[in-house]
């Protein structure tokens, strides 16, 4: 395998990396404000009906964007595309760390509320800032995906679009482990800030690699003939259009949309509500439950050191009950001293 790439070119890996990297940061910078939810409601007073808006704002624009973007990249192609998608979304990750900075601001918008049902309602202030940073970024985010579709059919041959698919893909997963294990970090260090700044940030240097690196596969400067002749061994595809409603008449359109429907809601609940939950269960837990449960430490200590008794032989356990109690930290402590354990 690894003599085979050798001999055709790895050029197109280059741009499957650029495209995993692309992935990791789109997950990184929608997850930012799941993180600080606590931190953010707190400081801002918001209600979870109040946060709920905040984040429909993205999902709405992910879906408009969803729409839209395809069509986008397929009329000003991929280069410009992605540059544009992901200078968006990383300029509105950034501009969560101002959303705060709009105190007069107030925004119209929609909201859907187990109590209420769907409604109009008027956000103001921080809440309006930072649910227009999230719509932005909903616009931009939702660019990624049909990009690097894109690219990954123009740079890939059929047999090995499964592969490329789910290494960049696999970008979204890093994005969420690794998203909450230094997004609290920046906001201890620095503040909730400079969590949006630092992160969206990367978002650009990841623009500036991509504009100097991709090329189309017969434009690419260094691209081997042998690995070209290799993306373009399969015969070429059929050209025509082909209308939404068509789509339509295919079970597989049907199967990809019921599933997305039934795992999409799960998997929001986990980017935007889960990363809080641990936190909100502690802080609700009465206080004299808590206390009970430090003062218990030393009888659960004592039980431990009786079942473990039990297990042992009966001479090794006299033995040990020769030795004494247990101290504080759960370890065997002498009352005769050294001469009674020689015995």
């Amino acid at each position: 395998m690894t003599e085979a790439i050798g001999k055709i070119g790895n050029k197109r890996w280059i741009v499957c990396a650029l495209l995993f990297f692309a992935a990791t940061i789109n997950y990184i910078d929608r997850q930012v404000i799941g993180l600080l939810k606590d931190e953010l409601s707190t400081k801002f007073h918001w209600d979870e009906r109040t946060y709920a808006a905040i984040v429909f704002s993205f999902q709405f624009a992910y879906a408009i964007g969803m729409l839209l973007s395809g069509r986008i990249i397929d009329r000003i192609g991929i280069k410009k595309g992605f540059i544009i998608f992901v200078g968006l979304w990383s300029l509105a990750a950034i501009g969560h760390g101002f959303a705060h900075l709009l105190p007069s601001f107030s925004l119209p918008w929609m909201q859907i509320d187990a109590k209420t049902g769907f409604a109009f309602v008027t956000l103001t202030g921080t809440a309006a800032g930072f649910a227009l940073m999230r719509f932005l970024l909903g616009l931009g985010e939702a660019g990624n995906f049909p990009a690097s579709i894109k690219a990954t059919a123009e740079w890939f041959p059929k047999k090995e679009r499964a592969l490329a698919t789910g290494i960049f893909n696999s970008g979204t997963n890093i994005g969420a482990l690794g998203a909450p294990l230094i997004v609290p970090w920046i906001a201890v260090t620095w503040g909730w800030e400079w969590a949006f700044i630092i992160t969206g940030a990367i978002g650009f240097i990841w623009v500036i690699w991509w504009a100097i690196a991709y090329h189309t596969p017969r434009q690419h400067p260094t691209v081997t003939q042998a690995e070209l002749a290799h993306i373009e061994s399969d015969p070429a595809d059929e050209q025509g259009k082909v209308s939404w409603l068509s789509l339509l008449k295919f079970r597989q359109t049907w199967a990809f949309a019921v599933g997305k429907f039934m795992t999409d809601p799960v998997w929001w609940l986990y980017l935007f509500w889960i990363p809080r939950l641990p936190a909100e269960a502690a802080r609700r837990r009465p206080e004299g439950h808590r206390l009970a449960a430090r003062h218990d430490l030393p009888d659960r200590r004592r039980r431990q050191h009786r079942r473990r008794l039990d297990l042992l032989p009966p001479d090794q356990g006299r033995l040990e009950h020769q030795c004494g109690p247990q101290d504080g930290d759960g370890h065997l402590r002498s009352q005769r001293g050294p001469d009674r354990l020689r015995q």
